[in-house]
């Protein structure tokens, strides 16, 4: 069984396992089966990272950024990326720039991240997404090379291409 699996179990259970430094107390409304006891005792040490607060840096690579998946468990961003944040790579604190943003386009006029848009200068750039109040789009070169911050209206969105004419 992996940790998640474990994971997973204990939940279903109405468990709960709280990391506490190395160790791993185990909380259930009634005494759990003996297999899922051996399968903790067996997967402490995974365990232990999956649950691992979110401020601590990874254990195998000294990261600090994290994510959780749908079980709750947390994940290094470094050595196990979050799957559905593909079109986040290579965005950074300092191409952000402070701003606050968003993953989903802040009115329904604006294209959903992962759709193609073109600059006045013709490139097409994927949209990655946007600042909160929607008055700018984070974009990637065709490439996958460039990040760029564009103001809506200085894009054509691929909906409005014209495909068939």
């Amino acid at each position: 069984m992996t940790a998640v699996q474990v994971l997973q179990e204990v939940r279903a259970a109405g468990g709960e396992l709280i990391p506490e430094g190395g160790r791993l107390r185990m909380r259930f409304p009634s005494e759990p089966p003996a297999r899922l006891q051996d399968a903790i005792r067996e997967r402490k040490h995974d365990l232990l990272m999956l649950l691992r607060p979110l401020e601590l840096p990874c254990l195998a690579c000294g990261g600090t950024y994290s994510w959780q998946d749908s079980v709750g468990a947390q994940h290094c961003g470094q050595c196990e990326p979050d799957p559905r944040a593909r079109y986040l790579r290579g965005v950074t604190l300092e191409t952000l720039g402070n701003r606050p943003i968003v993953l989903r386009p802040p009115t329904a006029d604006l294209a959903a991240p992962g759709s193609w848009a073109k600059t006045r200068a013709g490139a097409v750039v994927e949209v990655v997404l946007y600042r909160d109040d929607g008055g700018e789009v984070l974009t990637r070169s065709l490439k996958g090379e460039r990040l760029a911050w564009y103001a809506p209206e200085q894009l054509s969105w691929e909906i409005d291409w014209g495909w068939g004419q």
